[in-house]
């Protein structure tokens, strides 16, 4: 086999090439040392963020990825054994298998992690990540409500007002989950499930804080239930008290007086509720006064039709002593005598015979009265008109002719 050989020119060439290509071999090696991320880590440069942040999960719950973080030098080599600080900052959430609310650690391979339980309250949660010489990182999370555990009344219960006016304060329920967190988004039907009134909704679904409510109108006299429903749960409940409400017109008084403001009745409420047939009446510029004599104290009657019959019971006190024309257009089966130093009321059959006493209470321009059903053996539900003024002489009568009718969801003046 023959030898191949170049001229001299040719092999001189070759050689130049050959340096040339391997500066280049060198070039790059050193350029590739310069990059090199295995090597020892200088000081730390940079933290960053590799999971765990802006995630949502259920109350009480360790979220799915771990907060993690990497520390880095200058060149992107990974920093080991740096510290590193885990606090909660926010919410009542814990980290790590011991469930602390600040944790400490150092750097593996540059990387710290650790869990997140979000803690019972829903809502926004965030925890702080230190370390030194750096601005904090802060990882945030959205806590959800668990699942629906019980229904709450929050409030409108235990309100009065008259029939055919809306209560001023609506009810409102509560639904929530174990730790009474608030749940959005169900559905409540209402009932009225005693009594009589009017629901502006049957159905309502709860709102972002887990409430939900309605206005309710009282349709009838005496207490009336109304229950909030979701399937699978004891219902909320809330009471209400119908009132009869009379409206009498001021200065209709039919007597004056030279030393003081003769009782002129604005209103009268009445209502059944806790097993007494309670009233309340109200004057204009009338006011009790300790000092007054006797023949000026509040006097008066206000008679009660128990069974609605006018046919039956005696003649009121009403027609027997209101000047000029005029009639209830009742028979009093009973009447209460507004005739007190004592803080009592007796109470009349229609004989004229005391069968007992009511306690009674005056406050400012009002006087209000507490009458057991067991005294006038009725359901309370009763037809009533009322005459007073002084010892000295009557001024006023409500309603000035007919009666206020506390029967059924039509009651009122008659």
């Amino acid at each position: 086999m023959g030898t191949f050989a170049l001229p001299g020119a040719r092999q001189r060439e070759v050689v130049v090439l050959h340096l040339r290509y391997a500066g280049l071999l060198v070039a790059a090696s050193i350029a590739s040392a310069s990059c090199d991320t295995t090597g020892p880590a200088g000081p730390p440069a940079g933290i960053e963020i590799l999971s765990g942040q802006s995630q949502i999960g259920p109350v009480d719950l360790t979220l799915p990825e771990p907060i993690a973080v990497r520390v880095v030098d200058g060149d992107g080599r990974r920093v080991d054994g740096f510290p590193i600080i885990f606090k909660v900052i926010e919410g009542d959430g814990t980290l790590g298998p011991a469930e602390l609310k600040r944790v400490s650690t150092l750097t593996n391979s540059g990387e710290a992690t650790v869990k997140w339980r979000l803690g019972t309250r829903a809502g926004p949660q965030a925890v702080t990540v230190a370390v030194e010489a750096f601005e904090p990182l802060i990882f945030q999370a959205l806590a959800l409500p668990g699942p629906p555990v019980s229904l709450a009344a929050v409030s409108g219960s235990g309100q009065r007002g008259p029939i055919g006016q809306e209560l001023p304060e609506p009810f409102m329920v509560a639904v929530l989950d174990e730790f009474d967190n608030g749940i959005p988004d169900v559905t409540l039907e209402w009932e009225v499930a005693a009594g009589a009134g009017d629901l502006s909704s049957p159905t309502v679904k709860t709102d972002s804080a887990g409430i939900a409510s309605v206005a309710f109108t009282p349709g009838g006299v005496g207490e009336i239930l109304v229950k909030a429903n979701v399937v699978g749960f004891d219902p909320a409940t809330f009471v209400a008290v119908g009132q009869a409400l009379l409206i009498d017109p001021a200065g209709d008084q039919f007597a004056s007086a030279e030393h003081y403001i003769p009782p002129d009745i604005v209103q009268l409420k009445a209502w059944v509720e806790a097993g007494e047939l309670q009233i309340r009446i109200w004057f204009t510029d009338f006011q009790l006064r300790s000092d007054w004599a006797d023949d000026e104290v509040l006097a008066g009657y206000v008679d009660l039709d128990v069974d609605q019959n006018p046919a039956t019971g005696a003649t009121p006190f009403t027609d027997r002593l209101r000047p000029g024309s005029g009639s209830t257009g009742i028979g009093a089966e009973f009447s209460v005598a507004l005739f007190t130093t004592n803080g009592r009321f007796d109470v009349l059959d229609q004989r004229g015979n005391v069968i007992g006493s009511v306690r009674s209470r005056f406050a400012g321009n009002t006087v209000r009265m507490w009458i057991p059903l067991s005294l006038i053996g009725d359901d309370g539900l009763v037809d009533l008109a009322i005459i007073v003024g002084t010892v000295q002489q009557l001024t006023d009568i409500a309603p000035d002719d007919g009666s206020l009718v506390m029967v059924g969801p039509a009651g009122g003046a008659r």
